[in-house]
């Protein structure tokens, strides 16, 4: 049975505030990941937030063949002085546990089905959801973009490799 590889980087450094943008710094760390882009890119996924759309620019992908959705990124931020505390898109501030992120299995079954080649331009939350994984970068989640390859056979991700933009390690995980 074959293999498919789908791609999902995620954004830079970012500002705080609502639906914030990436920092200069950040999107000088996305930029350095376009050399893992595959060649062939069968489908752009991206996320609602400025920085996510800021990606598409950072990368050199046109914004006309990108779809977007919510369920790789949000327009929403943590807020750095508490994190008990996320800013909505228009500004609002409310507390974590008023915050439904999404389900594992609901990312899951977004993922799985993807055609081979598909791109995705997401956050952190993604990569926690989606895989119950990250690299250890040793930093908070939004300060180092990242690039995964994952490998899915028949439905059920196989492996993970990882390589973040501030160049900490690459990992291999397996039977995840």
């Amino acid at each position: 049975m074959s293999h498919k590889v789908i791609f999902i980087l995620t954004h830079g450094e970012k500002t705080y505030g609502p639906d914030p943008g990436m920092t200069p710094f950040g999107h000088q760390q996305v930029q350095s990941l376009r050399e893992y882009l595959p060649p062939m890119i069968s489908r752009v996924i991206v996320g609602e937030g400025r920085r996510h759309f800021e990606m598409i620019q950072d990368l050199g992908l046109d914004p006309n063949l990108c779809v977007f959705s919510p369920m790789v990124g949000r327009a929403t931020s943590n807020i750095p002085e508490n994190p008990k505390l996320v800013y909505l898109p228009h500004g609002e501030i409310i507390s974590i546990e008023q915050w439904l992120p999404l389900s594992i299995g609901e990312v899951r079954r977004f993922i799985k089905p993807l055609a081979d080649g598909t791109v995705v331009l997401g956050g952190r939350p993604l990569i926690k959801t989606v895989l119950k994984f990250s690299c250890d970068h040793n930093q908070p989640a939004a300060l180092t973009a990242s690039y995964y390859k994952i490998t899915i056979k028949s439905c059920e991700i196989i492996s993970i490799d990882c390589h973040s933009a501030s160049g900490a390690e690459k990992t291999n995980r397996e039977e995840v």
